[in-house]
């Protein structure tokens, strides 16, 4: 194989508007999956490696075998796993966890029940080009477009769409996350490939919207993050849904003024002492608990949070914006509702 696999993949940096870096930039979706370096092998084998080089082939038999027939050996694809979820028609990152704890023969049948699509948006190495890792972005995209040009586009790969218009950019970004597509990514079009690098640009849509405090991590003069809930629709306790940033610094003295006050929390807490690891977006189940102060849940706070969510929490740090005195806990939408 002339490219060596696994490797660590291309990076982004995460920015808040639109990047001027006075080149030209491309502007491409960030589709919220699993990020994927996929090797077909001069003898056809197919193999598809996590953005942390865990192999993955064995999880996704039905997208595997859709490379197979439509991408030639010898080429090397950076991509995206996704799956459209045909009732809702938006993506659902739940199915693709599902398929990581499945055996073999459940991941068989998951595999017809919910196939999960190779989202193509660059070309490393392809069958009549050779390496492109040193080669501008716009380069890549010109082979990677001749390469899928006859893959079928109701299929399970597919290229990844692209634009150079900042207006037209800026309508996806509004207008995509509708189907669970968090934002976009922005590349430089005269920019190589380095891979482990953050040399491209992630935008992401966030909503603003208010959620109840029931803890925080760290020191009480100076808490790292707040660990935020919200009641469910169907009734009950206050559930925990994610954690923030660390505060900003205009709002430190009124958010350790209002834990202070409710701090110690009441006996009946809804949440115990320490909470799993796995309720940290994306920490995995074997980390040791979280250790964390618990405060009477009556604090309203200020959120900016992206679409990703599993299992009813956000899966990114919301970012705090504000404290919300003039609020009670029962204006506070319920579940992941954004209203």
């Amino acid at each position: 194989m002339p490219v060596r696999c696994p490797f660590t993949p291309m990076l982004a940096t995460a920015v808040d508007d639109f990047p001027a870096t006075g080149r030209e930039l491309f502007y491409e979706p960030k589709f919220d999956g699993f990020r994927v370096i996929v090797c077909v092998h001069e003898d056809g084998g197919v193999h598809l490696y996590s953005r942390n080089r865990t192999r993955l082939t064995a999880a996704f038999p039905e997208t595997a075998a859709a490379i197979r027939q439509y991408v030639p050996p010898g080429t090397v694809l950076d991509g995206e796993l996704v799956h459209w979820n045909a009732t809702t028609g938006q993506l659902d990152f739940t199915a693709l966890q599902r398929r990581l704890r499945a055996g073999t023969r459940r991941a068989a049948d998951l595999a017809r029940r919910e196939p999960v699509t190779l989202v193509a948006f660059d070309c490393l190495h392809a069958p009549g080009h050779g390496g492109l890792r040193n080669r501008p972005l716009r380069e890549r995209r010109r082979a990677l477009e001749d390469l899928l040009r006859d893959v079928p586009p109701d299929g399970l790969v597919l290229l990844c769409p692209q634009v150079n218009d900042r207006g037209r950019a800026r309508l996806w970004l509004e207008l995509l996350p509708a189907q669970r597509i968090e934002g976009l990514v922005v590349k430089p079009a005269d920019g190589v490939y380095r891979p482990g690098v953050r040399g491209w640009y992630k935008l992401k849509h966030r909503d603003v919207t208010t959620a109840i405090c029931g803890g925080y991590v760290g020191p009480p003069e100076r808490p790292q993050s707040l660990i935020i809930g919200r009641h469910p629709s169907t009734g009950g306790r206050l559930r925990v849904v994610g954690h923030t940033t660390a505060p900003p610094p205009d709002l430190r003295a009124e958010l350790d003024a209002e834990l202070a006050r409710r701090t110690p929390a009441a006996e009946d807490h809804p949440w115990p002492a320490e909470l799993p690891a796995s309720w940290f977006g994306g920490l995995p189940a074997a980390r040791p608990p979280t250790p964390y102060t618990r405060v009477t849940p009556t604090l309203v706070v200020e959120v900016a949070v992206d679409i990703a969510t599993s299992h009813g929490r956000w899966r990114h740090l919301a970012r705090l914006q504000d404290v919300r005195g003039d609020l009670r806990p029962t204006d506070v939408p319920k579940d992941l509702d954004l209203e």
